[in-house]
């Protein structure tokens, strides 16, 4: 499986998180331009928030992705007043992404998403006792070791969180979080 094909189930069916960033071979004649220690940037940009609430918000690990190395992110929805405990998914895609602004005519005034649209490049990852991603309240933690066959690649995420009221749509959008995958060593 490389980059440019589905990892899992796309957008509209909710996927494990172990079998969308499972061990997959990806190959890449860049693989090592991230160096050895990868990194990440917060994509601030303009998000989804109710009238009088917040946005969820993220925090990446203080380990850098990287093959090899336990990774931990959290996000929490606690700044939303009152947090939000119910539906959430990480919705995340592959490769360089530009930002959306997503069109207030289909009720997402002001959203930005910061992953790639296109159903082919785009997954959904629920929450799930077990699973490399999970939920408690309103805080939720992506802990992953990217495997070597990540060594080189970008991933873009971010948690979108349920909150009627929010908009027409009733969603929140939190930040986007691109995330370098660094060779390890």
């Amino acid at each position: 499986m490389s980059c440019a094909g589905p990892v899992a189930a796309p957008l509209g069916k909710a996927a494990e998180a172990d079998t969308v960033l499972g061990a997959v071979e990806v190959r890449t004649d860049a693989a090592f331009r991230f160096g050895s220690r990868g990194r990440f940037r917060v994509v601030h940009g303009s998000v989804c928030r109710a009238p009088g609430r917040g946005s969820p918000l993220v925090w990446p690990g203080r380990t850098l992705p990287r093959v090899g190395a336990p990774l931990r992110v959290q996000w929490t929805t606690t700044p939303t007043a009152p947090y939000i405990s119910g539906p959430v998914f990480l919705l995340l895609s592959f490769g360089d992404t530009p930002s959306v602004e997503l069109p207030p005519v289909a009720g997402f005034p002001g959203c930005t998403l910061h992953v790639d649209p296109d159903p082919r490049n785009l997954y959904a990852i629920a929450p799930a006792r077990g699973s490399i991603l999970t939920q408690d309240g309103g805080q939720v933690w992506l802990h992953w070791t990217p495997p070597a066959s990540f060594a080189g690649v970008e991933l873009n995420c971010q948690l979108v969180a349920h909150a009627p009221g929010a908009n027409a749509g009733g969603w929140l959008f939190s930040p986007g979080l691109e995330m370098w995958i660094g060779a390890g060593g």
